[in-house]
């Protein structure tokens, strides 16, 4: 698997992504995406225009980067788009694979994961990785690690199916 730092140096020299960034000169990364399903697949990464407010994606592939249409962000009204500085990830995303993996027995003891995907982001100031699975009980569990420093941040379990009483 690629680590970040690698992904966001090739897409620089991608003529794509250069001619994206003459097009939007206040754009910038916002995050890194990728599907864990079973294994990590291809990342995609987010850059944020805060002039239009739409994110275009880079979908990494074989031969280089794919860009796909600028789309609607995928957040709550009054939060923003943080830039997501790569230069501060302290973490690799093996080991933050490792440390999730480790991490998962103590924080969702009862629950067998299905696929998932991970996020690096920057949320509240702090880079994180952000692991959701879905589950065979059909909740997502969900595991922030800080980017920088290692620590969970946070980690939640959200029901998916509500039951009538």
């Amino acid at each position: 698997m690629p680590e970040p730092n690698e992904l966001v140096q090739a897409l620089s020299q991608d003529s794509l992504f250069q001619q994206w960034q003459q097009q939007h000169p206040e754009g910038y990364l916002s995050h890194l995406f990728c599907v864990l399903a079973p294994e990590p697949q291809n990342w995609e990464l987010g850059h944020y225009d805060p002039a239009t407010q739409l994110i275009t994606v880079f979908a990494q592939h074989e031969n280089g980067f794919e860009i796909k249409p600028a789309d609607a962000v995928f957040k709550e009204e009054h939060n923003i788009v943080e830039k997501l500085e790569i230069n501060k990830v302290q973490i690799p995303a093996s080991r933050a694979l490792e440390q999730f993996a480790q991490k998962k027995e103590e924080y969702f003891p009862k629950e067998v994961l299905g696929n998932g995907f991970l996020v690096l982001q920057t949320l509240h100031q702090k880079i994180c990785w952000n692991f959701t699975f879905i589950t065979n009980t059909v909740r997502f569990v969900n595991l922030k690690i800080n980017a920088e420093t290692g620590a969970v941040e946070s980690s939640e379990t959200i029901d998916l199916v509500q039951s009538r009483k």
